[in-house]
């Protein structure tokens, strides 16, 4: 076993780096003081509750199951690569939330940004940033090429692809893959098999996942569209199956309407 720290307020974690909990801690180490029973009260609160957790965890030691289960855990945290950098592919908030969180478990963070970006926050929040092209995302951050050379120029271990950009993209995920990064995130195979609205509803069908009725078919003539909304009845909604983030989307909500929603539909997703 680790030797305990002379700081109560750090937590060493298993790769031996020391993780400060000086919040948590600070609340604890008040509660006695805020307790309503009186002085010495909380403190004896504190100590019973401290030997009941211990007795717990030494009944729990015992058990085959908190074994098995102990087991497990370790076969895994072996398995699983040890992430000690991640450089973020996105910009603004999202690329914000994902370097705290990585922040608070140890890892260090790696800002990507265009020539438009490049007083942004997440640049100045990250350990390290790499300007990756012009301001067009296009240049940027949708540049696959420039991200991966700068997450292997860096020295990344893994890439975490925010949302929005490339976070949906499965020739990202294979890029990052065959750079030998870790893709944070679904597989390419994965991303392929649910970008296509259709092919997701089918394979939810056949795995069997209820589904909201509607019409997927080989046939998208603008007569069948239209006699399917008419069985299926009114109101209906448009759904261009390879739209995203709400582009291709209609409500119908009778046959009249039909027609131009169908064509703004298409016009939207194309």
């Amino acid at each position: 076993r680790e030797p305990a720290s002379a700081d109560h307020r750090q937590l060493r974690i298993p790769d031996g780096r020391v993780r400060h909990q000086r919040t948590s801690a600070r609340r604890w180490r008040h509660r006695s003081a805020r307790d309503a029973g009186g002085t010495g009260h909380g403190a004896r609160h504190l100590r019973t509750s401290r030997a009941t957790h211990t007795a717990a965890r030494s009944i729990l030691r015992r058990t085959p199951l908190t074994a098995s289960l102990r087991q497990q855990d370790s076969t895994l945290e072996r398995s699983m690569p040890l992430i000690r950098k991640i450089l973020v592919a996105n910009r603004g908030e999202v690329a914000l939330r994902v370097m705290k969180t990585a922040r608070s478990l140890g890892i260090q963070t790696v800002a990507v940004y265009s020539t438009a970006d490049a007083a942004s926050a997440h640049v100045r929040q990250a350990d390290a940033a790499v300007h990756i092209g012009d301001s067009a995302p296009a240049a940027s951050y949708l540049n696959i090429p420039a991200i991966i050379e700068a997450a292997r120029a860096c020295g990344a271990d893994a890439v975490h692809p925010g949302y929005g950009f490339l976070a949906e993209n499965e020739d990202f995920a294979r890029a990052c893959r065959d750079a030998g990064l870790i893709f944070i995130g679904p597989p390419a195979e994965a991303i392929r098999m649910m970008g296509d609205k259709s092919n997701a509803k089918r394979l939810m069908r056949e795995a069997g996942v209820p589904c909201v009725p509607g019409y997927d078919g080989e046939d998208q003539s603008p007569e069948t569209l239209r006699r399917e909304a008419d069985r299926l009845g009114y109101p209906v909604m448009i759904k261009a199956s390879a739209g995203g983030g709400g582009r291709g989307m209609r409500i119908v909500e009778s046959p009249e309407a039909f027609a131009a929603a169908l064509a703004s539909a298409k016009s939207e997703a194309a």
